[in-house]
Parts: C-alpha cells; sequence; structure tokens
C-alpha cells in the first residue's frame, strides 16, 4: 500500500475508533519529540550530523568496525525518524581498519534495510530523500554513489571501487539486482604481467528508470531516463531513454514507452515523468 492510501486508512480508522484517532496522534507526537531532542549538529539543509559515539543510542543504526575521524555522516530528519521507530535499519561496516578517512555518507531513506560498507578512503555515498528498500552497497576505496530521491529496491547489491555510480529520481530496482561498477580482482596478462582490467569507470541509471530481476549492469553502463530493463539482462554498453531491453547481452526490443508502478494507472512519480514528455493523452484524462 503507497503513502497516500496509508493515509486514507489512518483517516478512515481515525474517524470510527477514537482510541486509534489517540495512538495515532501520539506515534506522530513522540515522532515529532524524537527530531525536536535531537542533540547532534545541523547542516544547513537540515541534516544530522552523527559519529560513532554520538549515536550509540540508536539501536537501528548499526556501527560494525573501526571508523575514522575523518568520516562524515549526515542523516536528513525523515531518515532519523525512521531509524528511531524502526522503520529503517541501517548498517556501517568498516571494511579495512579505520575505515572511511575523507569520506562522506549521506541517508535520506526512508523505510527499509540500508548496508554500506565503507573502504579505508574518499568513500562518497549520497542516498536521497524517501528512498527505500532493500540496499547493500560495497564501497570500496576512491568510489561515488548517488541513489536519486524516492527510488526502491526489493534487493539490490552494488560493488564500487575507484568508480563511480549514480542513479536519477524515481528508479525501482527489483530483487536480485547487481550493480557492478568495477572489476573486484585483477586481470593478468601472462606474456607481460600487466594488469589489464579498465580505468575508473562511471555508471549511469537515469530518472524514473525500471530494472528488472536478476538484472546486472557492468562497468561503464548507461540506462537513459525512463526505460525499462528486462529479467536477468546484463548491461555492459548503452540503453537509450524510453526504451525496454533485454537478454544477454541486454539489446533493445521497443522503443517510445515507458513505465508505472501501477499495473493498470499512472502513480504520481510515473505520471510526472510522463508529463515532461510532451504526451497529449495524457492531458485529456
Amino acid at each position: 500500500m503507497g503513502r497516500i492510501g496509508l493515509e486514507q486508512n489512518a483517516k478512515f480508522m481515525a474517524s470510527r475508533f477514537p482510541s486509534f484517532k489517540s495512538r495515532l496522534a501520539g506515534l506522530f507526537k513522540r515522532r515529532s519529540k524524537q527530531i525536536e531532542t535531537a542533540s547532534f549538529p545541523t547542516l544547513p539543509n537540515g541534516d544530522f550530523l552523527v559519529t560513532q559515539d554520538t549515536a550509540t543510542h540508536l539501536k537501528h543504526l548499526k556501527w560494525i568496525g573501526s571508523f575514522s575521524d575523518q568520516l562524515e555522516v549526515a542523516i536528513s530528519r525523515e531518515a532519523y525518524a525512521a531509524i528511531c521507530d524502526g522503520r529503517l535499519r541501517v548498517q556501517l561496516k568498516g571494511m579495512k581498519g579505520r575505515a572511511g578517512v575523507a569520506s562522506k555518507l549521506r541517508l535520506g531513506a526512508m523505510r527499509g534495510n540500508l548496508s554500506i560498507s565503507v573502504g579505508k578512503s574518499n568513500v562518497d555515498v549520497w542516498i536521497g530523500d524517501k528512498v527505500r528498500g532493500q540496499f547493500q552497497l560495497v564501497c570500496h576505496d576512491s568510489s561515488t554513489v548517488k541513489i536519486g530521491d524516492r527510488s526502491s529496491a526489493t534487493g539490490l547489491i552494488l560493488y564500487a571501487k575507484r568508480s563511480e555510480f549514480s542513479c536519477g529520481v524515481d528508479c525501482m530496482f527489483s530483487s536480485e539486482v547487481i550493480l557492478q561498477t568495477s572489476d573486484q580482482h585483477g586481470i593478468v596478462d601472462l606474456e607481460t604481467g600487466a594488469f589489464t582490467q579498465a580505468d575508473r569507470a562511471e555508471t549511469h541509471v537515469g530518472d524514473h528508470v525500471w530494472i528488472g530481476r536478476r538484472v546486472t549492469l557492468l562497468p561503464g553502463s548507461r540506462i537513459g531516463s525512463g526505460s525499462v530493463v528486462g529479467t536477468c539482462a546484463v548491461v555492459p554498453g548503452n540503453i537509450p531513454e524510453n526504451s525496454v531491453a533485454v537478454g544477454v547481452p541486454a539489446r533493445v526490443v521497443r522503443e517510445n514507452v515507458s513505465w508505472s508502478r501501477d499495473m493498470e494507472s499512472l502513480d504520481p512519480g510515473s505520471r510526472d515523468y510522463i508529463a515532461r514528455q510532451g504526451v497529449d493523452w495524457l492531458s485529456e484524462e
């Protein structure tokens, strides 16, 4: 059930059952108080700055391993409230010694499970507002990851090392999706002894993209806005916007299409994206 459906259901229950209305008011009051009484430094955008020492009371924010004092962790107010009441569970894992030298993490998620493994240095992770779902991000040294606002995942695993990944707003990742933005092991030329893996890669997913179950994106791949990548596809290159791609390697099988989270109607995010494509039929509805 979406946010609007939950709000409508809550209003109905509150109108019929006064005790439910009282409990609902108490929940929102406690959540507001949690935010108001947070004693963290605040950034200009309202995000809280937290550390391993100052966030010990947040039982759903777990720090595993040792972290550098140079690791900056910012949490949006909505994410903080979600962590407090258990809607959002976060694990931060240090991979090498005192992890996170010269690194930044920004968490804006509102619901789900988020696991971020942090390398020794120069890791930059940005999780947008209202992100929800199951994310596992393994970020080795010199990696940059950005997940756009309102994106969701049923089960996403991302590996990054000396690489960059970004996705736009309102993307939807299905289960068992692998974002392989860099090689994890060396490829050795037997004649020369040289390591032949690619240089730093940039992998990008546009706005409002649907990545299907068990899809793998390879380093340097790019998915255009509004597109769909079908189940089990492997994407080594570029997929144009507003298209459907399937297969190994992925190939375009349909153009001039987009998608909706609902089967027979347009959810708000899909309507907003499709409206920006200048279609005539939407204005006639």
